[in-house]
């Protein structure tokens, strides 16, 4: 069982009404949700779904980086989401 924890970036998109999650570390996962509580689902679904694939496929995971070397917009918030890929393997 693997579990990873990766920080998002989540942040308010006025123009879509929609609060858009982004993974600095984690390239092509994203993901967005009408509210913050479906926003942070989202983003736990598309991180293991994403992970788990890559895993299977024999690729490298790339390493998290610590809170304090994100760039977070000032209108944004680091939000840690957490995923276990073995949760992910029958949905894959």
């Amino acid at each position: 069982m693997a579990m990873y924890k990766f920080y998002s970036i989540i942040k308010w998109e006025s123009e879509d009404n929609v609060f858009s999650v982004e993974f600095p570390d984690v390239p092509n996962c994203f993901t967005d949700g009408k509210i913050l509580k479906e926003a942070i689902e989202n983003a736990e679904d598309a991180l293991g779904l994403l992970l788990s694939v890559l895993e299977d496929d024999g690729k490298d995971i790339p390493a998290p980086s610590p809170a304090k070397d994100i760039q977070v917009p000032e209108d944004a918030n680091l939000i840690l989401i957490d995923v276990e890929t073995d949760n992910f393997k029958e949905a894959v």
